[in-house]
């Protein structure tokens, strides 16, 4: 009787562990089907924000902006914390943010902004010490925020700028970004006073920017300030004309439209 039992109690006890272990595997494949349409979701997801981050910027939609600000802000969770499960939108917000820091109608404001971009920019370098993106804006925050300090904090964030900028251009992948870095890099070297200045390396890195980028407009605007500064008015004249003679493509077209006025202003100027 004690055996049959035994037996029974086993029977029964072997049922359970089998029906446990079903309802394990089943529950591996649940969570393992919910991790992938999860990180699935995550990939659409950015894919979504980045072209609505391109259009809202071409647009020039700073409502838009913000709201595309507060949708990562979401995603980012309770003191945006940035890990690798959420880099790819971190990158995108401290873009946002620089986008709406150009587009504030206050320093105030555009100083915050720019503030806010950098702090993203540096939780995704903590992350991923080779983002490019997150070193590039760090490096054109910071070259915004130079314009709110004394003196002597300047020298010292335009030693960070030139440490940001350098990872930018070795870790960036993108053409795009890669250019816009090399032209930050030129304007860098071209407009600080001496001994902060070196026409030479800025001409190295215009030059560069435009042979990544040659749809872009701006790098021929500052290669004309370049040519001006240098004294030679007739490249200087050649480089403005470029710019009115462009197509632009659609990504730049707002950037495009300023630029044109501002060569038309030097070409004014230079008659």
């Amino acid at each position: 009787m004690s055996r049959k039992f035994n037996s029974q109690g086993n029977v029964s006890h072997n049922s359970v562990m089998k029906t446990l272990v079903i309802v394990f595997v089943a529950l591996l494949c649940i969570i393992s089907f919910a991790q992938g349409n999860q990180t699935n979701v995550n990939v659409q997801t950015y894919e979504y924000y980045k072209s609505q981050l391109k259009q809202l910027i071409n647009a020039d939609d700073s409502k838009a902006l913000m709201t595309l600000a507060t949708q990562l802000e979401e995603i980012l969770g309770f003191g945006q914390k940035v890990d690798k499960s959420n880099i790819k939108h971190a990158e995108l917000l401290a873009e946002v943010y620089f986008e709406l820091s150009n587009r504030q109608s206050t320093d105030e404001k555009n100083k915050s902004y720019c503030e806010l971009s950098l702090n993203v920019a540096k939780k995704i370098i903590t992350v991923d010490d080779k983002n490019g993106y997150g070193y590039y804006f760090a490096a054109m925050s910071t070259a915004t925020l130079i314009n709110y300090v004394n003196v002597f904090e300047k020298l010292s964030l335009l030693n960070d700028f030139d440490r940001y900028m350098t990872k930018a251009i070795a870790y960036l992948d993108d053409r795009v970004y890669k250019g816009f870095a090399y032209l930050g890099f030129g304007i860098r070297y071209m407009t600080p006073p001496w001994p902060l200045n070196n026409l030479d390396k800025a001409f190295d890195y215009i030059t560069k920017a435009v042979e990544l980028v040659p749809e872009y407009s701006g790098g021929y605007l500052q290669l004309g300030y370049l040519y001006e500064k240098r004294g030679n008015k007739d490249k200087a004249k050649e480089m403005f004309e470029k710019v009115l003679s462009m197509d632009s493509p659609k990504e730049f077209a707002k950037v495009h439209k300023e630029n044109v006025t501002l060569a038309k202003e030097r070409l004014s100027k230079m008659k």
